[in-house]
């Protein structure tokens, strides 16, 4: 799948950029300096680290159960995401910045996009090596990253509504 998630993605949070709706990403490339680029890098590379950083939190601060209710949660979260993956395999937006909206003729391989500014920047290819070997290129729905953060937003939250330590803070 191609274009429908592109064009899904432009009709819901596309910007009008010189008279044109264009996707997000799009419109913050023309804005692409080392200062953005560091800081989304960082933001990108660092919400695994934010899900087990959760984790412990959650286990420290509020309670086993709690921890372990997490866990369950992230990895049926990385289970269905990979069976969506195997069943509705979604272009990401590089690979329509690089290909247009036709359909691979062979394999294709990982692409660090954006990133590969943040590795220019770093002087090593953190980001070419992690997603030159993804095995799924075409695993752009869902997001992981996004769902990563949503389910950890969603635990700290439950935090707050019950009688724990960061209640008393």
């Amino acid at each position: 799948h191609v274009s429908e998630p592109y064009l899904v993605d432009k009709a819901l949070f596309g910007l009008v950029y010189h008279g044109t709706r264009v996707p997000l990403h799009e419109f913050l490339g023309a804005y692409a300096n080392g200062f953005w680029d560091v800081i989304f890098g960082l933001t990108y590379h660092l919400l695994e680290p934010v899900a087990y950083l959760s984790l412990v939190l959650l286990w420290r601060l509020h309670s086993r159960e709690k921890a372990e209710h997490y866990a369950i949660a992230f990895l049926l979260m990385n289970l269905l995401a990979f069976a969506t993956y195997i069943l509705y395999p979604a272009a990401a937006p590089w690979y329509v910045q690089q290909n247009g909206f036709t359909s691979p003729a062979g394999p294709v391989f990982g692409d660090p996009a954006g990133l590969a500014r943040f590795d220019s920047l770093l002087g090593f290819h953190l980001s070419a090596n992690i997603y030159g070997a993804s095995p799924f290129v075409f695993g752009a729905i869902p997001s992981i990253h996004a769902a990563i953060t949503m389910l950890s937003l969603l635990f700290s939250l439950s935090m707050k509504k019950t009688n724990s330590p960061l209640r008393r803070c």
